[in-house]
């Protein structure tokens, strides 16, 4: 299917023509398990700064560069502590990225300038034959416009890339639908520079079961830092075009009153993990599942279908409500973004996310 110049193609020939434009040196919107990626050719600048220039992404934001092996990751990297080659026997293939030290064998842009690399042997099938024909590591971050929302299918990629590409590969909706875990090492100690679906206690059991007593510590980086030693570290992220919230369940009241007091034109959108306790009027809810892991494949579809314009506003439930509770979080407490260091599991994957997508908590009308 063409549309405006850009095709959607689906199969192993659309496998073949992507390697193809690959090694021509051109850029390729892909499937992943986790988020569809714009893919280019690591080691060629000119490739890897066109992915710069299509997204409109900032030169210090480095790329995850995908590979078909461990054997392969190892080529691209220097040091490999032990701590590495645990996690790499335990979740690769899959939705692990790790930072490591580069054997400058990419594009310097690839890594922003660093002496490190984030590497990453993705399982999908689609993307594992496209790495396979290709014989290339592919350098490949979100496949739209920087900042915005993470595209899960095509559909997505088009809307945010439409004619800024030639192809987009079909490899249906993303599984996982959040990007990538992304881990670093301190020598043997492992450090989570972006929390995923691999969560820090998934890490921590890996590394305990290989006899390593080591638990991953999460590092945080000021959005105004001039190096960002991962992608995902901008505090502005993953955002839809339209003013976007965060609520706790419980203080649904909160909610309740703002869309009261609000006028009856304006049309809001709500994403809930749940139903909720309360009907909100005038709102298009989304009822995403309660258990977290299933939710994830969702909440950037579900973030897309409300970002348009009828919809004035965009409010998310803030996930992991029991925790912050107990924690002593009340009701009349409004969403704060450091709630997030009191949060666990995919909680706190998801709050993370949610928290660089949203804005200051809007005051209430009187």
């Amino acid at each position: 299917m063409v549309i405006s110049g850009t095709t959607i193609s689906g199969g192993a020939d659309a496998a073949d023509e992507a390697a193809q434009r690959l090694r021509l040196g051109q850029v390729v919107a892909v499937p992943t398990e986790t988020v569809y990626g714009l893919a280019a050719d690591a080691t060629n600048a000119n490739a890897v700064a066109s992915i710069f220039a299509i997204k409109g992404r900032p030169q210090n934001n480095p790329l995850i560069t995908h590979v078909l092996s461990i054997g392969d990751a190892r080529r691209l990297t220097g040091a490999w502590p032990e701590s590495a080659e645990i996690l790499a026997a335990a979740f690769w293939p899959g939705p692990l990225t790790m930072v490591l030290s580069s054997a400058g064998q990419v594009a310097a842009a690839v890594s922003a300038g660093l002496p490190t690399i984030g590497v990453r042997v993705p399982s999908h099938p689609m993307m594992r034959a496209i790495l396979a024909k290709s014989e290339l590591p592919l350098a490949a971050p979100s496949a739209n416009q920087s900042g915005h929302v993470s595209p899960t299918t095509p559909r997505h990629v088009l809307a945010d890339l439409n004619g800024c590409i030639d192809l987009i590969v079909d490899g249906g909706p993303c599984a996982i639908g959040i990007e990538s875990t992304v881990a670093g090492f301190h020598g043997e100690q492992p450090v989570i520079f972006r929390p995923g679906i691999i969560t820090a206690e998934d890490i921590d059991q890996a590394l305990r079961r290989a006899g390593v007593n080591l638990s991953p510590t999460p590092i945080f980086v000021a959005a105004e830092s001039n190096t960002l030693p991962s992608p995902g570290m901008l505090s502005r992220h993953y955002a839809p075009d339209r003013p976007t919230y965060l609520f706790l369940r419980s203080a649904m009241h909160q909610l309740v009153n703002l869309f009261t007091s609000t006028s009856r034109s304006e049309r809001m959108g709500v994403i809930s993990f749940g139903s909720l306790p309360d009907r909100l009027l005038n709102a298009e809810v989304i009822t995403l599942p309660a258990d977290l892991y299933h939710a994830t494949g969702g909440l950037y579809s579900a973030m897309r279908q409300l970002d348009r314009p009828e919809i004035s506003a965009i409010f998310i439930e803030l996930p992991g409500g029991d925790q912050l509770s107990a924690a002593g979080i009340g009701a009349d407490t409004e969403p704060k973004d450091h709630h997030i260091t009191r949060l666990s599991g995919m909680a706190r994957v998801l709050a993370d996310r949610l928290s660089r997508a949203a804005l200051p908590w809007p005051k209430v009308r009187p």
